[in-house]
């Protein structure tokens, strides 16, 4: 199965918006368990319940804003092997800050080095452009 962007980007939104969702929901049903006679009689009844919904909740919010590295790997190999934070912000959806901390993460991790051309940023990914010569080469025999 390949990778779609479109795909990744309705993942990530579905499960941050679960997650929030989970999180308030389950808090503002604690309130209310805790303060009125809804839905039981007693308060309180079902407070350990709305706990497990709120922490389920914060848990998945938070797995949703996990870097996507393996799929900036996939853009960097659309764009020939050089990402730039615009170029990333484009194409995963994240904001400027979200696109710098995961190129500088790759960049930590050895799979990019960062390259200064013309007042600009360049994040190139040598493996990458490697494969892709190849790949050129064996398609010219």
């Amino acid at each position: 199965m390949g990778f779609s962007l479109i795909q990744f980007r309705k993942d990530r939104r579905r499960k941050r918006l679960a997650g929030i969702g989970m999180f308030w929901g389950g808090l503002a049903m604690l309130m209310l368990d805790m303060t009125t006679s809804f839905p039981t009689r007693v308060h309180g009844a079902y407070a350990s319940w709305w706990v497990l919904v709120i922490a389920a909740g914060a848990v998945v919010w938070i797995a949703s804003k996990r870097l996507p590295l393996e799929q900036t790997i996939e853009v960097a190999k659309y764009c020939y092997g050089e990402l730039r934070v615009t170029d990333l912000t484009a194409e995963l959806n994240v904001t400027i800050d979200t696109a710098e901390r995961i190129l500088r993460k790759l960049e930590k991790k050895g799979y990019a080095r960062a390259e200064d051309r013309d007042e600009v940023r360049v994040w190139v990914f040598p493996d990458i452009q490697a494969l892709l010569r190849r790949r050129q080469e064996q398609h010219n025999l």
